[in-house]
């Protein structure tokens, strides 16, 4: 079959999981430019922003395959509630570092938030979309995050202009807490199982049966 971007966008279910999936985002791009711009007003250097950052890269070589090996059995809707809780709280922690080993130790925590969301967003993104229109649902998936490398840095810097980055980093910590809830609502209306037109059987299949 074939299908339009007209009945993604029509899939209520899953329009609300890529709403819940770009908040999220903007929450992980933080640290592309909110965090060394804070990092610069309570003191730190260059040097201290390249040392924190790269623990994000450490933490993933180290630990991806484990978490995911982890998780593989897990429901999707609930390892995104623990990767949307980590994310935020790690990003919210960032207003209490003074130091560069307490930025290091937030850095971890989101990073694996961060890691445990990755691929499960795309296990869910798969259990949300029929066969025929997996491409495009794979498509607005992208999209959300795309808008959200977009936003993210965007808005950061505005609340950091405005208001301060201690109330960029508890936005962060209510964002990722926001997220957490509606994961968990959509749980209750998600049936993670195949798309109701990947269970239907064909017609050809079922003179086969006969």
């Amino acid at each position: 079959g074939s299908s339009g971007l007209g009945e993604v966008l029509r899939d209520g279910r899953f329009m609300a999981a890529e709403g819940l999936a770009f908040l999220l985002a903007m929450v992980l791009m933080q640290y592309t430019t909110s965090l060394p711009v804070s990092m610069g007003l309570n003191g730190f250097s260059s040097r201290d922003y390249g040392l924190v950052i790269s623990m994000n890269g450490l933490v993933v070589v180290l630990t991806t395959i484990p978490l995911t090996r982890a998780i593989r059995n897990r429901n999707p809707v609930d390892v995104l509630v623990l990767a949307a809780l980590l994310s935020g709280y790690g990003f919210g922690l960032t207003a209490f570092a003074d130091s560069v080993p307490t930025y290091i130790a937030t850095v971890c925590l989101w990073t694996v938030g961060e890691i445990l969301n990755s691929p499960t967003s795309m296990a869910l993104v798969a259990a949300l979309s029929p066969a025929h229109a997996r491409g495009r649902y794979q498509g607005i998936h992208t999209f959300a995050w795309s808008a959200a490398t977009f936003a993210g840095p965007l808005l950061g810097g505005l609340v950091i202009d405005h208001f301060g980055d201690g109330s960029l980093w508890f936005a962060c910590a209510v964002l990722g807490t926001a997220v957490a809830v509606g994961y968990r609502l959509l749980r209750k209306a998600v049936r993670l199982e195949l798309h109701p037109a990947d269970r239907e059987p064909t017609r050809h299949a079922r003179a086969q049966r006969r």
